[in-house]
């Protein structure tokens, strides 16, 4: 709760240290910035204020990159009631279970839980993108681990202070740019998008999929009663230059044959 009286270090020059050459970039007005850079391996990584030469302090420890070289495919995939029981529909509930349930206390959505553990065994990269503030990083990345998902980074809006948290707030466009901006920057891998019905993953997983739908392989949607569908039926989304296949589920069983041609198809089996 404490995270929310902080004030985002807005406009701030560091140096971001890799591999001991060093690179310049100041802080948008939320406090965040992003960096690219060649580097086949990064061996270290250092964070520094331009100012006064310190040294940054990391509050949250994980880690410091990812290897998305290997495979066909990637999966995006949402957080809030997709792997982590949020009841993200019910304001309260949400807010309740955010401030006052511990994580090793709180549940994880077990149909997902056991797709993303055998995507996991078989090396599938994984990013997660959701429209939860920055402030919770440390429960996500906690929760990720404990269940034993897969490894990867966790894109959050912008840090949030308490006063945000009863404005408008541009969810659905924050989750829409972040996953075209992935889908560029691997731009030889296809896309495997992972989400709910309880919020709006339909819509963001549309709207990406107008604009790159040769880029999008399948989307999985778990069904939380918010669409009204019935069945695990799967429905064809008709797209320029292609068709998505869309795949709602109510447990695993729904979708374990997809999951596993989607491991041979990586593998390079089918």
């Amino acid at each position: 709760m404490r995270s929310y009286f902080y004030h985002s270090a807005s406009k701030v020059s560091i140096e971001v240290i890799v591999n001991g050459i060093l690179h310049g970039i100041e802080t948008d007005k939320d406090g965040n910035f992003e960096l690219c850079f060649e580097a086949n391996d990064i061996k270290s990584l250092t964070f520094r204020n331009a100012i006064n030469q310190k040294d940054l302090d990391v509050l949250q420890k994980g880690d410091d990159h990812y290897n998305y070289s290997n495979g066909k495919y990637l999966v995006i995939s949402d957080i809030d009631d997709t792997i982590l029981v949020s009841h993200s529909a019910r304001k309260l509930s949400k807010l309740w279970l955010m401030l006052f349930k511990p994580i090793p206390k709180r549940n994880a959505v077990e149909e997902s839980e056991l797709a993303y553990r055998e995507l996991r065994k078989a090396d599938f990269p994984f990013a997660y993108v959701s429209a939860s503030e920055y402030n919770l990083y440390s429960l996500v990345s906690s929760f990720i681990e404990l269940h034993q998902l897969p490894l990867g980074p966790i894109y959050l809006r912008p840090h949030q202070e308490f006063r945000d948290l009863f404005g408008k707030t541009e969810r659905e466009d924050y989750k829409v740019n972040r996953i075209e901006k992935l889908l560029l920057h691997f731009p030889n891998k296809r896309i495997v998008l992972f989400g709910d019905d309880s919020q709006q993953d339909f819509t963001v997983f549309g709207k990406v999929a107008e604009k790159m739908p040769k880029r999008i392989h399948s989307v999985y949607l778990r069904k939380t009663g918010s669409l009204k569908t019935t069945g695990s039926e799967n429905v064809i989304w008709e797209m320029p230059g292609g068709e998505i296949p869309v795949h709602y589920y109510d447990s695993y069983s729904d979708i374990q044959s997809e999951i596993k041609q989607l491991i041979n198809e990586n593998s390079g089996n089918s």
